[in-house]
């Protein structure tokens, strides 16, 4: 569950605990659980961000599908939504389907 960066860090706590038995146990559950924690945190923001990113492209895609039924040319369309010829291209003919 932890990212790569973090194993290193959970391995010298778990090195730690082991050199100092019990009375290192309460600082070692309070690290691996800041570790969780981070790491829950930094995958959510990652999800957040991708699914900004599709939701954004998604729009994208409809607002050219409007263009294209619209008349408008594919040039301008690219323009106005940031999307590639090709990329129009595959949307009006999937529009024609």
């Amino acid at each position: 569950r932890l990212l790569e960066e973090q194993k290193a860090e959970f391995d010298e706590l778990a090195k730690n605990i082991k050199q100092g038995g019990v009375n290192k146990m309460g600082e070692f559950v309070s690290n691996v659980a800041r570790l969780l924690d981070e790491t829950m945190t930094k995958e959510f923001s990652l999800g957040m961000q991708q699914g900004m990113q599709q939701g954004i492209q998604l729009e994208r895609m409809k607002t050219a599908k409007r263009m294209i039924e619209l008349g408008i040319s594919f040039d301008i369309i690219s323009k106005a939504t940031e999307l590639s010829i090709e990329e129009i291209e595959k949307i009006s003919k999937e529009n024609i389907n």
